[in-house]
């Protein structure tokens, strides 16, 4: 070929063997894609005796108000741990302020 456009038009063409063999591939893909798919669609979305699966969350089933109460017994709102947990920090409370009360009464009974 003499033409120099003709002869680089040639070169960059591709072969048909090359075309042949990424259809090849690409109908490959979407086989194994399509199977997949069929797959996700058609099996069961839940699992077997799904009625009988608790539903509540596995965490003693309550949320934890602040990262900072994270597994400790003040942690789990709405629980008997927590009630327990303030209740002990209201008994210490009460007994810092009685014992404070106390010590002023003595100091004005001093005087």
């Amino acid at each position: 070929m003499s033409n120099p456009i003709t002869s680089w038009i040639f070169n960059s063409m591709e072969s048909t063997s090359d075309l042949e063999r990424r259809f090849e591939d690409r109908v490959g893909e979407i086989a194994v894609n399509s199977q997949k798919l069929f797959d996700e669609r058609h099996n069961s979305h839940r699992p077997d005796q799904f009625w009988k699966v608790e539903r509540r969350d596995k965490i003693a089933n309550r949320y934890i108000a602040s990262s900072a109460y994270k597994n400790t017994s003040a942690g789990y709102c709405s629980s008997f741990q927590a009630a327990s947990y303030y209740n002990d920090l209201a008994v210490a409370k009460r007994a810092e302020l009685i014992t404070e009360i106390l010590a002023e009464e003595k100091e004005q009974a001093s005087k």
